[in-house]
């Protein structure tokens, strides 16, 4: 956005004695931006496996006669993520979704590959190059979510599909687990590795005996177990 001569805050300081010192200050303010709504129009590009997008800016840039231009579409622009160098939320943005755009003060060209520190590229301030997409904006709930509006719960929608996938264990540590009404349940186990108590009868006079325990797995049936000592 270029900057240009506001003709209404000239033609009000050209008729009274306001200092055009203030003018200037004031007119240069009208096209500093900090932030902008915009449109994603599709992934440009991806850097160890983390996407940037092209986005294109929802407000038209108005001309001083009025007259309404699109802008440009602005390229290779990063997103910002929830989490920290362990862990984040992972997401990746769709053609057509609205997203909060946020304009840097100076320009970030040479270090949003990276991450690392530098010097900006050039002297710009507020440019559209400067983008880093920080956040979606809509006004209808998605299909697929995380609420955490209500006190001291955490709900959880996943329209098709929910998947925990450890390479360790999963550790649900709750008093009670509940299924919905018509609800399906079903576990695949492999390699799987549990706790069976079993009672085993010793001979007091051969010092050994055995015993059998059954670990029951209900809808998939039982496994017995024999032990001896």
């Amino acid at each position: 956005m270029a900057n240009k001569i506001n003709s209404t805050l000239l033609s009000q300081y050209l008729n009274d004695d306001t200092s055009g010192l203030d003018y200037c200050i004031k007119s240069a303010m009208l096209d500093i931006v900090t932030w902008i709504p915009a449109e994603v129009m599709g992934q440009s590009e991806s850097v160890n496996g983390i996407p940037y997008y092209d986005v294109r800016p929802l407000l038209y840039d108005v001309t001083n006669d009025n007259k309404s231009e699109v802008n440009a579409t602005i390229y290779t622009v990063p997103a910002t993520f929830v989490g920290n160098k362990n862990a984040y939320i992972k997401n990746a943005y769709k053609k057509g979704d609205k997203v909060k755009v946020d304009v840097c003060a100076r320009d970030i060209s040479l270090i949003k590959k990276t991450w690392q520190a530098g010097n900006p590229q050039n002297s710009g301030m507020f440019s559209f190059a400067g983008s880093v997409i920080n956040g979606y904006l809509t006004v209808t709930e998605p299909s697929n979510y995380i609420d955490f509006t209500q006190d001291d719960i955490i709900f959880i929608k996943a329209l098709k599909k929910f998947i925990v996938d450890a390479s360790d264990e999963t550790d649900i540590q709750s008093l009670l687990v509940k299924l919905g009404k018509g609800a399906q349940f079903g576990v695949l186990l492999e390699n799987v590795i549990g706790v069976v108590n079993v009672a085993v009868q010793v001979n007091t006079a051969t010092g050994t005996g055995t015993g059998t325990g059954t670990a029951k797995f209900t809808g998939l049936g039982s496994k017995t177990v024999t032990a001896s000592g």
